[in-house]
């Protein structure tokens, strides 16, 4: 194809040295491939700009997909990616680089399976790719070879290259090669201006002219990107040679297109079998261009598919989809077939997008009247739509369906029976490719019409939508393919007859899925990305930048003191290639960093001079605090590090430290990313604030008030309360903390939180008043009390160690290792943990929480106490219960059972059990009948067995014995390994103990871990979403809120709704987590079919969707989450029509 040379300038600073321009922050950007007109289920790259599709071929299960991929107008590329289904694609790292010859156009990639090349040199067949060198500096185009022996995941440039010099055209490009059995023969076939070249080899590396082919007719422009190969006609066993070129001017409806022309081959020449000669046009869309076929299909398969360039030179360098450029069409399956005007091929899109289908929306025949909207509350912006219409009879003159449809605009896709004309019309279908933002591209707008007459009486439209095309099939016989760019509202439906009636015979409309994950791919335990200069987007190898001048993107996340650090990586063009990519020149870190990235510091890699700088940004002067040489290479990963405390900066590089200063204009600040004249990337992106803050509870998290890390421990300021609680529930335990006052006045104080609630709405306090010079002990709640208070002075600015003992109803209170009083108070028995800070700001450090051993109590059975644990001889059932209350956990105990007089032997954990153990849950293991077996005792003499696993059970070894209760969820492990996972809903807590059944059992290192949930505002007790994030379409009504309308659990829930259709979302992450398997829950009630409605678990190394069915009660949905970077994102997702109703409450993550 022809390769138009652009400069694409980024925005963003423009002079060598760093000045910004100051504008307000940006939002956060859309999720992972999921712009506003990125297409749900059309490929695209994830960043930069693709057109032509090459090297199509299959091998070994895998479809190979290889595309045009342009860096800049410097690196033209073969980008590559892999599909076993050609729906859900995997990229993989670009295949062909520019080397010294020229940059790399289209091409075709053949297996060569008899080693005809002597490339092969493993098991494995070698993979040979033919493309065209755009020679460097202005020169020719000329042919080049590469090949693989690794199934096209590292290629190597061929020595001989060029394989084909030119010879004195201007236009020689884009070969497509192939095997011809009858000559044993390579075949190329070349476009040579308005002709095709047909060159014929032995070797794939020696090629001899064997044709030169031309149309007989007259045609404006150039033939680019040919495809020849044979078919059977439908309905015979006739084979005619299909010949297929793209046109870069002349077609239909303007601009480049595709036609083809049908007759015979015999490896050397095309003989054209047109009538006239002439070619018969493939698309009649604007947007269908350099379309080949898949080499090497299987012959089990047997199809020939075709994918093109879903786009048009007359508007590339304008659409409006930054980060991205350009997009591929559907694939589909070609047939020959003979028309009465000719043989014809027929396209249809490929079957296995049925598998991206969601549930359909049916009518069946009537007749459709002006007026008529049988879609009115229908709508979606990625739709497959199938409609057949009966014209006998028929008044109207025009007929169809709106797709897109906003308050001032739609997209009509429809049939006019007086010209016998299908059509999409984009006349007023959206925003106008424009590159200054005054003049319009001339060549978008229009009517794009097909000829098509009814087959017999009946018109089928056969139609998919994405968010930004459309491409329609019409009676198997013509197609049209149109980009558009709707508003992000408009996904409304219509259907229309207009001047007169039409029979429908029927309308199916079916959401269409989205191909692309959900979750990034990049490696960070900060998010909440948003885009301030340049270009940015998550891709396979990291969070991607591009800009001329300064490029930064900021997370989320905020600090103060802090190690931060990435894996950073400049691209850079291979040597021999004289055209960089923009500059090459720097990539780093931004940090203590405004909202606009216009103050704060920046650590830059800079390899264009060779050295490791750290600046300061203050508004548009930049600073250069200090400077180290360092010989840095593009196209390596470096990691690049920054450690601030106080006023101290410092840079490492791998490790070891380059630059240490001393700044003390910004103290806190965002935490970003930044690149300066390169398009880079930065990947393992690390971010760690400065606890120094010593506890051994988990899961802390701020519900209200101002919370940081610092060098002396938590710090926390607020008017009035200020909460930071953890995840720890305990009951009876000893709770203790250092606190450190640093404001005077009244109500001044810093408080220990315990047996609370997860917003401390109800619990217990027990603080240190600075202000009032008193320690009191409260209690939160209605009626809220307090409970005891021991006048005491409380100096600000000074260290005191506050502890409390709880057991049972009494409550220990120390200061300063002095006892100061044991009241007593029965109102809560167990709870969260948490921390308080109230008009005040104070230090908290060396937070410690030790829990009590249970009591233990037989009551049945002989039970004597042995080393670490107890022997219980029984019986019958024997009991020994202990004190301990549990609701979710994981019981683990080292078992031993023998035989007593009667011959059998069981020893089990009991849990969730009443005071006698008649009632509860009991996993043993089972000498008599060789099992593992989880029972339920049901309170009136009788049992059920819920779960029973076979395995021989030795009555002389110890096993160690896992109990696991999550909710309704109920797991036994047998030696680490589990071997019953259920669920019975019938006791939900209770007490932990241990039972023996005609034996006598040894039970030592008994411990259990209570279920400790990571979510914070879990159940939205705190009466709104808190600490999650929200996201819906820009330009859309927000379509949440939290209620205590029918919530499952509490006083609150989350819902989304609206009375017309919506996308809504949010989504908590969750970072600090140590690595390994936990288990993610909710409950929620979907009223109806959406077309997406699901948990979304992201951001940890194995993302995973759970999808929500519509139903009358809640259902509680679950999923395990494999943690490989220390967080995790959890979330919820709806695409839904009008009236979609999803409700969510007590939603949990804890530790397996």
């Amino acid at each position: 194809m022809d390769k138009v040379v652009r400069i694409l300038v980024a925005l963003g600073a423009l002079i060598a040295g760093f000045i910004v321009c100051s504008a307000p922050a940006q939002g956060a950007d859309p999720g992972y491939m999921d712009e506003t007109y990125r297409p749900q289920y059309h490929y695209t790259a994830e960043k930069n700009m693709i057109n032509d599709p090459n090297g199509l071929v299959y091998l070994d299960g895998e479809y190979h997909l290889f595309h045009q991929y342009n860096l800049h107008d410097a690196s033209v590329e073969w980008g590559h990616a892999v599909s076993t289904d050609l729906v859900h694609w995997t990229r993989l790292k670009p295949a062909l680089f520019p080397d010294a010859i020229g940059q790399i156009f289209s091409g075709a990639v053949v297996i060569d399976d008899n080693n005809t090349s002597g490339f092969q040199t493993g098991t494995n067949k070698v993979m040979v790719a033919m493309f065209s060198y755009g020679e460097h500096n202005g020169g020719p185009q000329s042919q080049g070879l590469a090949y693989s022996n690794d199934k096209g995941r590292t290629w190597t440039m061929y020595s001989g290259n060029p394989i084909i010099p030119n010879t004195g055209q201007a236009d020689f490009r884009d070969p497509k090669v192939f095997w011809y059995a009858p000559t044993s023969k390579w075949v190329m076939v070349l476009t040579v201006g308005k002709t095709l070249n047909v060159y014929n080899s032995t070797d794939l590396k020696t090629w001899t002219l064997a044709s030169n082919w031309g149309s007989t007719e007259t045609h404006p422009g150039n033939f680019e990107c040919p495809d020849i190969f044979p078919m059977t006609i439908a309905g015979t066993s006739t084979t005619k040679w299909v010949l297929s070129v793209s046109q870069d001017q002349g077609a239909p409806n303007g601009g480049v297109g595709m036609r083809y022309f049908t007759g015979s081959f015999d490896g050397t020449t095309f003989t054209n079998d047109n009538v006239g000669g002439a070619a018969v046009w493939q698309n009649y869309g604007k947007d269908f261009y350099a379309g080949v076929t898949w080499n090497n299909v299987s012959s089990t398969d047997g199809r020939r598919l075709m994918i093109a360039w879903n786009d048009n030179w007359q508007y590339r360098f304008d659409a409006p989809t930054t980060p991205f450029n350009g997009q591929l069409s559907l694939i589909r399956e070609l047939k020959l077939q003979q028309f009465t005007d000719g043989l014809r091929l027929t396209e249809n899109p490929i079957s296995e997008y049925q598998n991206l289908r969601g549930t359909p929306s049916l009518w069946g025949a009537q007749t459709l009247t002006p007026g008529t909207n049988l879609l009115s509350g229908t709508s979606g912006e990625a739709l497959e739509i199938i409609a057949s219409y009966d014209t006998t009879g028929a008044t109207a003159t025009d007929f169809g369906i709106k797709v897109r449809k906003g308050l001032n605009e739609s997209t009509p896709v429809g049939y006019n029976l007086a010209t016998h004309q299908m059509y999409v019309d984009r006349t007023n279908s959206g925003v106008t490719p424009n590159p200054t933002g005054t003049n319009p591209n001339p060549n978008w707008a229009g009517l794009h019409t097909a000829p098509l007459d009814p087959a017999g009486n009946t018109v089928a439209l056969h139609i998919y939508v994405d968010r930004s095309s459309v491409e329609a099939f019409g009676n198997d016989r013509q197609q049209i393919s149109d980009l558009i760019f709707p508003d992000q509202s408009s996904l409304g439906l219509e259907t229309y007859a207009v001047g007169g009636n039409i029979k429908l015979n029927s309308l199916t409309v079916y959401p269409v899925g989205r191909a692309w994950p959900t979750a990034s791919p990049i490696l960070s335990n900060i998010a909440g990305w948003s885009t301030v200069t340049g270009e940015w987007a998550d891709t396979q190898d990291g969070r991607e930048g591009s800009a001329t001048g300064l490029g930064v993107t900021l997370s989320s996340s905020t600090g103060s003191d802090f190690t931060y650090s990435a894996e950073a990586t400049i691209q850079g063009v291979l040597p021999g290639n004289p055209k960089p990519i923009l500059q090459e020149a720097a990539a780093g870190l931004i940090f203590r960093s405004d909202a606009t990235a216009t103050h704060g510091y920046v650590a830059l890699l800079n390899a264009k001079t060779d050295s490791v700088d750290l600046l300061r940004i203050d508004g548009d002067q930049t600073t250069t605090l200090a400077s180290t040489p360092m010989s840095l290479a593009t196209n390596t990963g470096y990691t690049i590090g920054v450690g601030a405390n106080g006023g101290t900066l410092t840079v490492s590089v791998n490790g070891a430290q380059k630059i240490s200063a001393v700044d003390n204009t910004y103290r806190s600040g965002f935490a970003g990313l930044a690149l300066k004249d390169s398009d880079s990337y930065l990947q393992d992106i690390t971010f760690t604030p400065s606890t120094n803050f010593a506890t051994n509870a988990i899961g802390w998290a701020p519900t209200s008030g101002t919370w940081t890390y610092g060098a002396n421990g938590l710090s926390g300021a607020a008017a009035g309360d200020g909460y930071m609680m953890s995840n720890e529930i305990v009951g009876d335990a000893t709770y203790q903390g250092d606190i450190t006052v640093n404001a005077t006045g009244g109500g001044r104080a810093g408080t220990l939180v315990f047996r609370a609630n997860d917003n401390a709405t109800q619990g217990y306090g027990l603080n240190i008043d600075a202000g009032t010079d008193v320690v009191t002990f409260f209690r939160w709640g209605s009626p809220g009390a307090t409970i005891a208070t021991y006048p005491t002075t409380i100096n600000t600015g000074t260290k005191y160690t506050l502890k409390v003992d709880a057991v049972g109803n009494t409550f220990t209170i120390s200061l300063n290792g002095t006892v100061l009083g044991a009241p007593t108070d029965s109102t809560y028995s167990s709870g969260k943990l948490g921390l308080d800070v109230y008009n005040a700001s104070a230090v908290f450090q060396n937070v410690t929480v030790t829990r009590h051993p249970a009591t233990w109590a037989p009551t049945a059975g002989n039970w004597t106490p042995v080393a670490g644990g107890w022997q219980g001889t029984s019986t019958g059932d024997g009991f020994l219960l202990s004190s301990q209350p549990a609701t979710n956990f994981t019981y683990t105990a080292n078992v031993t059972v023998s035989a007593t007089a009667g011959g059998t032997a069981a020893a089990a954990l009991i849990f969730r059990a009443n005071p006698t153990g008649t009632a509860g849950y009991v996993a043993n293991v089972d000498a008599l009948n060789n099992a593992v077996t989880l029972f339920r005792f049901n309170g009136d003499g009788s049992s059920t067995t819920i779960a029973r696993y076979a395995y021989s059970i030795d009555a002389a070894r110890t096993y160690q014995l896992t109990a696991q209760a999550i909710d309704n969820h109920l797991s036994v492990y047998l030696d680490g390994r589990r071997v019953i996972n259920t669920t019975d809903n019938t006791f939900t807590s209770g007490a932990l103990g241990l039972n023996t059944w005609n034996s006598s059992s040894t039970f030592t290192g008994v411990t259990w871990t209570p279920d400790a949930n990571l979510v914070t505002n879990s159940g939205y007790e705190r009466g709104d979403i808190g600490s999650w994030t929200e996201w819906r379409p820009a330009g859309q009504a927000a379509a949440y809120g939290v209620d205590g309308n029918d919530a499952y659990a509490g006083k609150d829930k989350l819902y989304f709704y609206a009375g017309n259709a919506y996308q809504e979302s949010v989504h908590q992450l969750i970072t600090g987590l140590p690595n390994g398997t936990y288990l993610a829950r909710a409950w929620v009630k979907l009223n109806q079919a959406a077309t997406i409605a699901r948990m979304e678990i992201s951001n940890n190394g194995n993302p995973v969707n759970v999808n929500i069915n519509p139903g009358t009660s809640y259902q509680q949905i679950n999923t395990p989450v494999t943690i490989t970077n220390g967080q995790v994102d959890i979330g919820f997702y709806v695409n839904g029509p009008a009236n979609t109703s999803l409700q969510i409450d007590n939603i949990s993550l804890t530790k397996s």
